[in-house]
């Protein structure tokens, strides 16, 4: 069982560990690839937005 989301949903700003964000990068990277077509899509865009959001690691 799931949710149902019918329209654009707003969520609260999340703070996640390095574990959470790793899981949840990794998830991504493998529905990206599922052959559903409206999952794997979801999972790219999502994937994206996350991207577009995340600090520049620093170089060494």
């Amino acid at each position: 069982m799931g949710y149902i989301l019918r329209a654009p949903v707003t969520l609260p700003p999340l703070i996640l560990t390095n574990d959470e964000l790793a899981a949840l990068q990794n998830y991504l990277t493998v529905t990206a690839e599922a052959p559903d077509g409206t999952l794997a899509r979801g999972a790219k865009s999502l994937a994206a937005k996350i991207a577009a959001v995340l600090p520049v690691p620093e170089s060494p």
